[in-house]
C-alpha cells in the first residue's frame, strides 16, 4: 500500500539515483506495485543526440533508470518518515535486446514500460521492459537483470 505516492505524472529525477545529464528519465507517468510507465522527452540537447537520432542501445539505460525510478518510487512511497534518497541499483545484464528501429529521433517522446517479474529479499530482480515512441510503435524490447543492496548490505 503506498501511503506517500505523489499525483501522477510527476518528474523522475526524485526517484532515480542518477544527476544531469546522465539522468535521462523524465516523468513517471505511473507506478504501481508490478509496473511502471515512463516518458523520455527526446530533444537536440540530450546526452546521447548527434545528428538528429539516438542510437537504439541507449534504449537499455531509458529502461534501466526506468526500473530504478520504479524501485525508488515504491521506496518513497512505502516510507514512514521523511528521510528519503533514491536507492542505488545496479544493471546486472540484459537478454533478449531487441530494436525495432535503426535509431530514436530527436523530437520523439518515448514511453518505456518497465513490469517486474521477480523482485527477491537478496536484492536481486527482473524486468520485463518496452520502449514505444508517441505513435505507440514498439522501438525496443529487453529483459533486464538487476541488483539493488539493501541498506545493510552497503557503506553509501
Amino acid at each position: 500500500m503506498m501511503t506517500n505516492s505523489p499525483t501522477l505524472p510527476c518528474p523522475a529525477h526524485p526517484y532515480i539515483p542518477h544527476e544531469s545529464p546522465m539522468a535521462l528519465v523524465d516523468a513517471i507517468v505511473s507506478c504501481d506495485d508490478n509496473k511502471i510507465t515512463t516518458e523520455i522527452y527526446l530533444d537536440e540537447s540530450h546526452l546521447f543526440a548527434q545528428n538528429q537520432k539516438i542510437p537504439t542501445y541507449v534504449g537499455i539505460e531509458f529502461m534501466a533508470q526506468s526500473a530504478a525510478a520504479w524501485s525508488g518510487f515504491n521506496a518513497r512511497a512505502n516510507l514512514i518518515n521523511n528521510e528519503y534518497h533514491a536507492p542505488i541499483g545496479y544493471l546486472l545484464g540484459t537478454r533478449e535486446f531487441m530494436c525495432f528501429t535503426p535509431y530514436f529521433k530527436v523530437g520523439d517522446t518515448l514511453t518505456v514500460s518497465c513490469e517486474c517479474l521477480l523482485q527477491s529479499s537478496e536484492g536481486l530482480g527482473s524486468f520485463d521492459c518496452q520502449v514505444v515512441n508517441q505513435d505507440g510503435q514498439l522501438l525496443a524490447q529487453a529483459r533486464l537483470s538487476v541488483y539493488q543492496p539493501n541498506a545493510t548490505n552497503t557503506n553509501t
